[in-house]
């Protein structure tokens, strides 16, 4: 307990240490996954707070946020040490690609982006949905990016050259949620239609 409006996401930290929370009341914070007590409050968005994610080796932490941007965190000292700011409207998902030299993010303004995690300058941006990117994480090797869209379909991404690799269709609704499997063959979607899908990719 601590935050001081609903929470927006969770993430628990690779060696299962530590917890953090992302709040509507503009914080992020972390705390001892055993004892639940509060280790560290970040300070610095404007907006609330709606996805956090840790790096691979638990050394960073990421947040997205409504304030149009995604900061990293080093989780002991609190500070921000890189932001991502060419978002044109709420950050909405944010995700470490798995060897953490990659963010990728995805916003209201219908676009995800990839950044270089240490630099945070921009490297890639997807282009091509509908409606708000609800959602977009990293394949288990880092090579393609999966978003999740309120147009409906999901879509799956050559990070290299930011082009559409496959379109999935066939949900009624925003789709809010997709993840790869950990070999990367298949997706799943939940909808707000109440179904989840599970695709096979012939890519």
């Amino acid at each position: 307990k601590g935050h001081k409006d609903s929470l927006n996401s969770v993430a628990l930290s690779p060696d299962g240490n530590l917890v953090v929370t992302a709040s509507r009341d503009e914080t992020a914070r972390v705390w001892n996954a055993k004892s639940g007590r509060e280790l560290e409050t970040f300070f610095g968005h404007y907006d609330p707070v709606n996805s956090v994610a840790f790096s691979p080796d638990g050394e960073r932490v990421v947040t997205a946020s409504e304030d149009e941007t995604a900061l990293v965190w080093d989780p002991q000292s609190g500070d921000a040490a890189v932001a991502f700011e060419q978002h044109e409207d709420s950050v909405l998902s944010v995700a470490f690609s798995p060897h953490g030299n990659l963010i990728v993010t995805g916003s209201n303004d219908r676009t995800a982006r990839a950044w270089n995690s240490q630099s945070g300058k921009q490297v890639m941006v997807f282009y091509g949905h509908l409606d708000a990117v609800t959602s977009a994480v990293f394949s288990p090797d880092g090579e393609r990016v999966l978003t999740a869209s309120a147009d409906g379909t999901a879509r799956v991404w050559d990070v290299q050259l930011g082009t559409v690799l496959a379109t999935l269709k066939g949900h009624q609704g925003a789709v809010e949620s997709a993840v790869f499997s950990p070999d990367g063959r298949r997706v799943v979607t939940a909808s707000d239609d109440g179904a989840v899908r599970i695709w096979y990719l012939f890519i």
